[in-house]
């Protein structure tokens, strides 16, 4: 007969199997389905994504029309130059 607070080789064997398989339920329950995450993650990813996408879209969009406007005050002020000197030219010949 064994002492209260002893275990057997018997009872030790079934105290292990017993903490072996709450250890094994609590990692299942904790453990998450790897396809669930990944999907989750590409429809994060995809979001993130189509959003930098507009942010650049509409970044792009707003340089060319910068760009654009410079280039016509550049022309303005390039004809503008090139219209006075072509006057003072015209006056220095006569």
């Amino acid at each position: 007969m064994s002492q209260p607070g002893t275990l057997t080789t018997a009872s030790a064997g079934a105290v292990a199997t017993d903490q072996t398989n709450n250890r094994a339920s609590s990692k299942q329950q904790l453990t998450f389905s790897p396809t669930r995450r990944e999907e989750d993650h590409h429809v994060v990813t995809d979001e993130k994504l189509a959003r930098t996408r507009q942010e650049i879209d509409n970044a792009n969009c707003a340089m060319n029309d910068e760009i654009s406007n410079l280039n016509e005050k550049l022309d303005e002020r390039l004809k503008k130059q090139e219209h006075d000197y072509l006057k003072g030219y015209s006056l220095y010949v006569k």
